[in-house]
């Protein structure tokens, strides 16, 4: 099942020369006879391949036409058929004209028909701006207090993420040697070293922050098992 409508026009090139105009344009199949040319658009197909929508423009030596798939709103479809339509004369530019008292002859039941939707369908779309203009001003009212609360937040994520750094440098550090254990190491790798003690060696040695490294020494010093040589 489709449809179709047609405009009086005229081939100004020959029909393989305006068939140049569509090839490589990614339209599903571009044909040519001697007598037309047919350029097919597949717009929608099921997963075995059976088509659902489409439209095929044709040109003729005195005319062009577009056969297109119905669909559920039809003057919605016809005007996107007509509009397909349209695409296609640019297209083809100067090599098919079409004067402009056909192109009116053409437009003219269209118009009628959406003069006709309109003015039955002009309160309902009033309703509907109406109902959506008191969406948009609740919308805006919730926009605004949920940007002042995200500058509210914005500030806590940030003393968060703070926060979380420290407790994670902490976490860190107890997952590491344990102080007595860090301490035994640091007086053995001294006496293995001669007293001397590279700390950021040191701390890449056991994985663990320099800080610490200079905290296990300082209770050495303080605590009188090491003793810093002038």
């Amino acid at each position: 099942m489709h449809e179709t409508f047609s405009i009086k026009g005229r081939a100004r090139s020959s029909l393989q020369k305006l068939k140049e105009k569509f090839e490589g344009l990614g339209f599903s199949s571009v044909q040519s006879t001697k007598t037309q040319l047919t350029v097919e658009r597949v717009e929608s197909a099921g997963l075995k391949g059976k088509v659902h929508h489409f439209y095929c423009v044709t040109f003729k030596p005195d005319s062009v036409s577009i056969t297109y798939s119905p669909g559920q709103n039809k003057l919605a479809r016809k005007l996107e058929a007509f509009t397909n339509l349209l695409n296609a004369l640019r297209l083809a530019g100067s090599a098919f004209e079409v004067k402009a008292e056909n192109f009116h002859q053409a437009l003219l039941p269209l118009l009628s028909d959406l003069h006709g939707t309109v003015d039955s369908q002009s309160f309902a779309t009033t309703q509907q701006f109406m109902d959506l203009s008191k969406k948009h001003e609740s919308l805006e009212r919730k926009y605004k207090d949920l940007a002042l609360s995200s500058e509210t937040n914005a500030r806590i994520l940030i003393e968060c993420e703070k926060k979380r750094d420290e407790y994670r440098q902490k976490i860190n550090e107890l997952e590491g040697m344990s102080n007595e254990i860090l301490r035994q190491e640091l007086f053995t790798w001294l006496k293995t070293h001669d007293g001397e003690i590279d700390i950021r060696g040191f701390a890449k040695s056991f994985k663990i922050p320099t800080k610490r490294v200079e905290d296990g020494l300082e209770y050495l010093l303080k605590h009188g098992y090491l003793r810093q040589i002038q």
